[in-house]
């Protein structure tokens, strides 16, 4: 892509009313003392390509204003360009008016904002739609970079412009690296398809964490150290035999105990206690058998008489089950018998009703039409006559017939009626003779609950004039030796409690002294773990501090691998400008590498450390360059040109030259010769 300006109109831009500027296409200076506009055709160029300034601000002031420092009003701007685009010519404008609105009802008009008018070739264009042509011809960051001397330098970052540089020139492949010196192989195996920057992140992540253990495990290390007992006036030895005779001495306390708690004394005596009990029991067994036998005769003789009792009133029961039985029975017999005689009863009304039905007599109008009254003729009268005959027949037949029936229904009835009386006299007869029985059984169950009251007074009379057992002679006097011998173990408890407080006191001594010589042997137990604690905390620092070289020693090999890396590529670069070098990496304090791009002018570095001539030179040689390698060329802008007393390099594509010059008030535009 090459673009050259061949012609700029401007107008009511800034300070500019009109302007017209035409190099068509070649180089040109522009004059003009300060203030004169020189920076506002390089504004004006941007403004109509991106409505933005060159500094890439779009709310900048663009308007024109008056003496009093205010925006004129009413006015349009417009920036018309015609470029050379690969050696066609193409029309560009841009033009911006207000929009001024008068409200109904209102006099005054109101300012709405600005409308942006573009044009290509003399077409309206929307803004987006030019924008995109615009864009198609370059984009607006490389724009920046190939029009402004500065901009590489001064505008981008350092990372922006190692990024751009490193992409112009290709990057190096890593194992281009590695083969470019030997001292880097070991890390052909050691990245193992891990980047070099990942690489290095990881160790040095994994190095802050090792460095940050190591002071911890200082600390684990001291305080271990502080734990480790003091036993400079202990001896092991010494304190087991203490303790073995402080043990010894303790059981032998305890067996002097147990002696007087379970003194033989006190056993003989609980052993005397326990055979009065016994004898008490046989005493009191004995006395019991005695007044069972006293009674026997009766209690054997109430228990016939119950069972003759119960065997009586169960008889009764009986008797009573049955006559409620045949009760059941003859009450259903009796209404079979009512239900019968009301059969009969029923049967007989039937009866007297069949047998006075009568067929009605032979009725002689019936031989007689009805319509003419002329009577039937001999043989229909005959007919009719039989027809007669025959119906009473058949009356006469079915009578006879019901009335048979009801007479044989009522002798089935009858016959039914009379078993049925004599089965009620049978069951009252029953009856009778179970009420005589169940009244006989009765009688003879009163009588033997009466005898059975009878025992129970005499066995109750009988037991109670017996004398009780703990009343008697024999079991007082048991009792009375009982409390003899109770008395004589209570004596000599107390006696055994008075002794046996002095030697649980002793016991007491003998487990605290034990105590004392366990908690004085644990510090040797102690002692042993604590040193080995301490010993692993050293092992385990050891083995950090090991690995904490070897991330140092990898480090240092991933950094010289960035230094030979950025050797490679600054030469790679360096070689593609003529008069600029580029710092790439420098060296910090602490070895490593900081990533770096600064433009050089003879050794020096372009900030600040050489003259702005010289920084226009290195712009210049910068914008060359990546106009060579991208294949893009655009006019370059080049302001404060009158900095330049000697021009190391000329400009490869169309150069304007904005030149200060007191005395000049207005612009004075030469076209140049051999533009690019």
């Amino acid at each position: 892509m090459k673009i050259k300006l061949m012609k700029m109109k401007i107008r009511n831009f800034k300070a500019v009313k009109e302007f017209d500027f035409n190099p068509e296409g070649e180089n040109a200076s522009i004059y003009g003392q300060m203030g004169t506009g020189k920076s506002t055709i390089y504004d004006a160029f941007w403004f109509a390509l991106f409505g933005k300034n060159s500094l890439g601000d779009s709310k900048f002031q663009w308007k024109p204003k008056d003496k009093n420092n205010e925006s004129i009003h009413h006015l349009e701007t417009e920036i018309q360009l015609v470029l050379e685009v690969n050696g066609e010519e193409v029309t560009l404008s841009r033009m911006v008016s207000e929009n001024w609105v008068r409200k109904t009802g209102s006099s005054n008009e109101e300012y709405q904002g600005d409308v942006t008018t573009c044009r290509i070739n003399g077409l309206k264009k929307k803004v987006s739609d030019y924008k995109k042509y615009i864009d198609s011809l370059i984009d607006e960051e490389t724009f920046k970079q190939l029009t402004n001397v500065y901009y590489f330098s001064d505008v981008m970052k350092d990372k922006e412009r190692r990024k751009m540089l490193f992409e112009l020139v290709g990057n190096l492949d890593d194992n281009a690296v590695i083969h470019s010196k030997k001292s880097l192989e070991p890390l052909k195996e050691f990245l193992k398809g891990i980047s070099v920057d990942d690489k290095r992140e990881q160790l040095i992540e994994e190095r802050s964490k090792t460095n940050a253990d190591i002071k911890e495990w200082d600390i684990r290390i001291d305080e271990a150290d502080r734990n480790i007992p003091i036993i400079d006036d202990l001896n092991e030895d010494e304190l087991k035999k203490e303790k073995e005779e402080s043990l010894q001495k303790e059981d032998s306390l305890y067996q002097e105990l147990s002696t007087l708690k379970n003194g033989g004394f006190i056993s003989k005596k609980r052993s005397e206690l326990s055979e009065c009990d016994s004898q008490i029991m046989v005493m009191k067994n004995d006395y019991q058998l005695n007044i069972r036998n006293a009674a026997s005769e009766l209690i054997e003789k109430k228990q016939t008489v119950y069972s003759q009792f119960l065997e009586a009133k169960n008889k009764v029961q009986g008797l009573y089950t049955s006559i409620r039985d045949i009760q059941g029975d003859k009450d259903w017999t009796r209404k079979q018998l009512v239900m019968n005689e009301k059969q009969v009863e029923e049967l007989r009304n039937e009866y007297k009703k069949i047998h006075s039905k009568q067929i009605e007599p032979f009725d002689e109008h019936v031989l007689v039409c009805t319509y003419c009254n002329r009577p039937f003729d001999e043989e229909e009268q005959e007919d009719i006559q039989a027809t007669y005959e025959e119906e009473a027949k058949t009356f006469n037949t079915k009578k006879a017939e019901n009335l048979e029936s009801i007479n044989e229904t009522g002798k089935a009835v009858s016959e039914k009626t009379t078993q049925f009386k004599e089965d009620i006299e049978g069951f009252d007869e029953k009856i009778e003779k179970l009420e005589k029985q169940s009244e006989e059984s009765e009688q003879e169950a009163d009588r033997l609950y009466i005898e059975l009251k009878k025992l129970e007074r005499q066995i109750e009379e009988k037991k109670t004039s017996i004398t009780p057992f703990e009343e008697t002679e024999a079991y007082i006097e048991m009792i009375q030796k009982k409390k003899m011998i109770q008395s004589e173990i209570d004596n000599e408890q107390q006696s055994i409690a008075t002794s046996t407080v002095g030697i649980q006191e002793e016991i007491k001594e003998v487990k605290e002294n034990i105590a004392r010589i366990n908690e004085d042997l644990s510090k040797f137990t102690s002692l042993g773990k604590s040193k080995e604690r301490k010993d692993d905390l050293i092992s385990e620092q050891k083995e950090k501090t090991i690995r904490a070289g070897e991330i140092e020693k990898w480090l240092f090999l991933l950094d010289e691998f960035t230094r030979t890396k950025v050797s490679l590529l600054t030469e790679r670069i360096n070689s593609e400008f003529e008069i600029t070098q580029f710092k790439l990496f420098e060296p910090l304090q602490n070895g490593s590498l900081k990533e770096v791009c600064e433009p050089l002018f003879k050794g020096l570095e372009f900030t600040g450390a050489i003259s702005n001539g010289e920084r226009v030179n290195v712009g210049i040689d910068i914008i060359n360059t990546i106009s060579r390698l991208k294949g893009v060329h655009v006019p370059i802008f080049i302001d404060n040109a009158e900095s330049v007393t000697v021009w190391h390099i000329e400009p490869s594509n169309q150069a304007i030259k904005l030149i200060a010059q007191e005395g000049q008030t207005k612009l004075n535009i030469k076209n140049d010769k051999g533009a690019a």
